[in-house]
């Protein structure tokens, strides 16, 4: 009444008495009709999803709007991003110091060598916003059909087909995200005598999606809400927020407690978003150093109590291949698959790369675990055969990929260039969408090691969970070989640690010729890459394994891993794997700070003191 009264003073015509009782029972009318059919509703899950992409990414085996790719791109990809992405306009005046750094990017992309943190983002960002037609790239690093059939059980052989799929929006918004807390991103330049602004990713092709970075104010809680709110409805864009130091992330704990990592299990709503949290100890003080990587593992739904000795798994894919195997000639085609209406394992793309192989040519099971043939009973492509070790091997690799769509979101702390553009490219190509959080670099984005070499970059590369000393994704691995290490068998100690003391580890190892000392990064702490840590620890039999990280004992990544690597040392040893030695072989040693009530210290001095005792 009040309110009606208010608008006939203000003469507005539409507040007459009629009128208005007219618009009231109106209002009554659908609030009784809603309250009716709100008694009778019965939720599904469709239901409940905030747009139809996600109830997509819910259905395991079906065909996705967003294609589980690779997250290698073509080489010309990678080149003509990166030319674009470093070119200013004629006449343009950039600073000086950006235009070294331009420059510098220049020769990386052209050279296909030393590519640092941020033009790897750069890359990530513009290799996404292309359309991309497979064509003749479609086999990629995975090689003919031919060279199949040789090398059937090599990782490339079972990545995912490069498909065609379409241009994705780019949002970056931060707290001076535009030029990077750390002089690192320079997205959007500046005239220094006109004051125009430029985005060169926004100027790479006429086809290119939309790039949006904007610098936002320091009401994380706000423009974080926002952020995720975009991700909900927009099912075609990687969404990034980035605070200026990972600690600032504080101020939106309720926003990333009540949404972000629990969304999904509340309401089945699935969000992509990135959160690049700086974080390193470089003696910044308490505000500046931790983005409390300890509070985001614990709000992960992993286990710690997984049983890693079942062969459960296995026995369940035996028993699948021998129903499926109509014929019982040991072996399956997918004739027989879609004989007993499992017509959705088509999509299954590990089936893919094998089905792929053509028909014909014959194979034989080979003493590394089998190899993929084809039988002579037919010229289709539905009559290729797969042998029970390789459809073993396959589905395991499934169930591997599909293990994380389980977990709420994914925490990492990437150490290379190169894995750090496959995470982001991972967030929009998996056939599910999960939160990331991501620790990311501030000293690292300088360091001179901190680089990669383009052939990382490109099809048949993808992220690693788990960088050994061996892995051929470690970019200090020729300098972890010419200390001309000895055998894993006599490896003394192996070092497992996260982020960027992994190259302080690598210095002092080099500088004191530690040759029995391997470094193992874990890129990615949640859900924990358990399969893949076990394979590696399992190569040092005899060695003492060591947890290190730059965090205070009652923080950081210790009070996660130590449970799970536990876990593993003892799965190792009941297989037989490990010998056993006490509290030098059975126990997982910690190496780091002190428990503390404080993040860091606040002196220089003693932050440079702690250091030199890690």
């Amino acid at each position: 009444q009040l309110y009606a009264k208010e608008l006939r003073e203000e003469g507005i015509e539409a507040a007459s008495e009629p009128q208005i009782l007219q618009e009231k029972e109106s209002f009554l009318s659908m609030c009784d009709s809603e309250l009716k059919l709100a008694k009778k509703y019965q939720p599904t899950a469709a239901d409940l999803l905030m747009s139809h992409w996600q109830g997509d990414a819910m259905a395991e085996l079906s065909r996705h709007s967003r294609p589980f790719n690779q997250t290698g791109v073509p080489k010309w990809m990678l080149k003509k991003v990166g030319q674009k992405a470093t070119a200013l306009p004629t006449n343009f005046a950039a600073h000086s110091r950006v235009e070294q750094i331009f420059a510098a990017r220049n020769r990386a992309i052209e050279t296909g060598k030393r590519l640092d943190f941020a033009f790897a983002e750069a890359l990530a960002f513009g290799c996404l916003m292309l359309p991309f037609k497979a064509g003749d790239e479609a086999e990629g690093k995975r090689g003919t059909h031919e060279e199949l059939v040789k090398r059937p059980m090599e990782k490339n052989a079972f990545i995912a087909p490069m498909v065609d799929h379409p241009t994705v929006s780019v949002r970056l918004s931060g707290q001076d995200c535009e030029r990077g807390t750390f002089n690192q991103r320079h997205a959007a330049i500046i005239d220094q005598n006109t004051a125009a602004r430029y985005v060169p990713l926004s100027h790479i092709s006429d086809l290119q999606a939309s790039f949006d970075v904007c610098n936002s104010s320091l009401s994380e809680e706000a423009v974080l809400g926002y952020e995720y709110g975009y991700s909900l409805e927009n099912e075609n864009a990687l969404v990034i927020w980035e605070a200026q130091f990972g600690d600032f992330a504080n101020n939106a704990q309720s926003m990333i407690d009540n949404f972000i990592a629990s969304g999904e299990d509340k309401w089945l709503c699935q969000s992509g978003l990135v959160l690049l949290l700086p974080h390193g100890y470089e003696g910044q003080g308490p505000e500046h150093s931790s983005a409390r990587l300890e509070r985001f593992l614990q709000l992960v739904d992993d286990d710690e109590d997984r049983d890693l000795s079942s062969n459960s798994d296995v026995k369940t894919m035996l028993q699948m291949f021998s129903r499926l195997d109509s014929d019982k000639d040991g072996t399956l085609s997918l004739q027989e698959v879609k004989s007993l209406g499992m017509k959705e394992m088509e999509s299954i793309v590990e089936w893919q790369s094998l089905k792929e192989i053509r028909p014909g040519t014959s194979t034989t099971a080979t003493g590394g675990g089998g190899a993929i043939g084809s039988s002579s009973l037919g010229s289709g492509m539905d009559d290729s055969r797969v042998l029970k070790s390789d459809y073993i091997k396959m589905m395991m690799r499934w169930l591997a990929r599909n293990e994380e769509a389980k977990h709420n979101m994914s925490v990492c702390n990437v150490t290379t260039p190169a894995n750090y553009f496959h995470v982001l490219r991972r967030q929009i190509h998996r056939p599910y969408a999960k939160p990331l959080v991501l620790m990311s670099p501030k000293y690292l984005l300088h360091h001179a090691a901190a680089v990669s070499d383009i052939k990382e970059f490109e099809t048949g590369t993808s992220f690693d969970r788990v960088i050994s000393d061996r892995s051929p994704m470690n970019n200090l691995r020729d300098s972890f070989l010419a200390l001309d290490p000895v055998p894993p068998s006599q490896t003394r100690k192996v070092l497992v640690c996260s982020g960027k003391i992994a190259y302080a580890l690598h210095h002092t190892r080099k500088a004191k010729r530690g040759r029995d000392i391997v470094i193992v990064r874990l890129e990615q702490l949640a859900p924990f890459p358990a399969a893949e840590m076990t394979s590696v620890l399992g190569r040092y039999p005899n060695a003492q394994i060591v947890w290190v990280q730059e965090e205070p004992k009652n923080m950081g990544g210790w009070s996660y891993v130590h449970p799970r690597l536990s876990n593993i040392l003892r799965t190792l040893i009941e297989r037989g794997e490990r010998r056993r030695g006490g509290e030098t072989l059975d126990v997982v040693r910690y190496v780091g700070r002190a428990a503390s009530a404080t993040t860091a210290c606040g002196s220089f001095t003693i932050h440079n003191k702690e250091n030199r005792m890690v």
